[in-house]
């Protein structure tokens, strides 16, 4: 979990502060329950004051966000609310269903740059918070497109007649992941 201002690293907290910002993040844009918060960051089992910790943890990431985003209290939760292409989650689905549209419909050169693209994060998808049972779930969700990805840039990559180029990468993630048979 990561936040970015002009090139630098947004320092977001603690891994409970990030979580919350992860959480939010993933219902962009709709009431998120302060309640359903309290319970996944505590995993069912708040401590006294985790209400009162969770407004504390809105009110610094608030503080840290802006002007880039929105954080507001609304219905007894709170919304999150980015710039549209501002969050990489969304940026990288958008990029690998491009690469896929065009892998299908012939592009191989074109695909195997969206996938290319489409796979610059660096770390596994939401490292740091996915002790939270939806942000691990997500974490998972991201990284099986993700292998999907790395598996769309090199059927292009084929495709485009660079077979001497992939070889090696091929075979060592058929080795890493040999229960995947499209690698």
């Amino acid at each position: 979990m990561q936040a970015v201002r002009a090139g630098r690293d947004v320092a977001l907290g603690g891994p409970r502060q990030r979580a919350v910002l992860a959480l939010l993040a993933l219902d962009a844009g709709r009431v998120v329950p302060a309640g359903r918060l309290v319970e996944e960051l505590w995993r069912g089992r708040p401590p006294l004051g985790a209400a009162k910790t969770l407004r504390s943890y809105v009110s610094r990431l608030r503080a840290l966000l802006r002007p880039d985003a929105a954080l507001v209290a609304r219905g007894g939760g709170y919304v999150f609310t980015l710039g549209s292409g501002r969050l990489d989650a969304d940026e990288f689905e958008r990029l690998v269903a491009e690469g896929q549209a065009a892998l299908g419909g012939g592009e191989a050169v074109a695909a195997g740059n969206r996938f290319r693209e489409a796979l610059l994060w660096r770390g596994p998808a939401l490292a740091g918070v996915a002790e939270v049972e939806p942000l691990a779930r997500e974490g998972a969700r991201l990284e099986e497109l993700r292998l999907a990805a790395v598996e769309g840039r090199l059927e292009a990559d084929l495709a485009a007649g660079s077979h001497a180029e992939v070889a090696g990468e091929l075979e060592r993630l058929a080795a890493e992941y040999p229960l995947r048979e499209r690698l």
